[in-house]
């Protein structure tokens, strides 16, 4: 089941530590080419994902079409 991140922030704020401290947004101690790298690391990733179901689904339509 798909848990939000939200509630780890909130627990993150409980503790008493800064959201800062994480280097969220343009802070001190965001390194902003790392994070680039990652985002389009899981981009890169999503789209194959997409990319490799989206050739099983053209498969099996064009076998079925093939049985007809």
């Amino acid at each position: 089941m798909f848990k939000p991140s939200r509630p780890q922030v909130n627990r993150t704020l409980e503790n008493g530590e800064k959201p800062s401290e994480y280097g969220s947004g343009s802070e001190p101690g965001c390194n902003s080419d790392d994070l680039r790298v990652e985002l389009a690391g899981y981009w890169s990733r999503l789209l194959m994902r997409v990319k490799e179901q989206s050739e099983v689904v053209d498969r099996k339509r064009v076998s079925e079409e093939l049985r007809s």
